[in-house]
């Protein structure tokens, strides 16, 4: 009745180069589209038109790591400053232009 367990063994075999290359290029993909969500996210509390954070969202969503392109190449996409500041300075502008206009005129 002595029966032997034959033990089975498993064993698996090493990542090839190939498939680390491959490992690496997914997780880079992977972050650089998560990071790109986050910040396209983050965007929509910045200065840009409505359609730019629809536009940088979307973009983050379908194409992932992409989005870093569309995040260099767009301007007045997520800048910082409010648009209140934005208006203010421009017509602090005018005020001063208009001003030394007057004055100008006086003398």
């Amino acid at each position: 009745m002595n029966q032997q367990k034959e033990e089975e063994v498993v064993v698996f075999a090493e990542p090839s180069s190939t498939s680390r290359i491959a490992m690496v290029i997914v997780f880079v993909w992977a972050l650089l589209g998560f990071l790109g969500f986050i910040t396209s996210l983050v965007c929509f509390a910045y200065d840009g038109s409505f359609i730019q954070n629809w536009v940088g969202f979307l973009t983050a969503i379908v194409m992932g790591p992409f989005y870093w392109i569309f995040y260099a190449y767009s301007d007045g996409y997520c800048t910082s400053g409010s648009r209140r500041q934005q208006v203010q300075k421009q017509i602090l502008k005018k005020v001063k232009q208009v001003k030394r206009k007057l004055g100008k005129k006086r003398i």
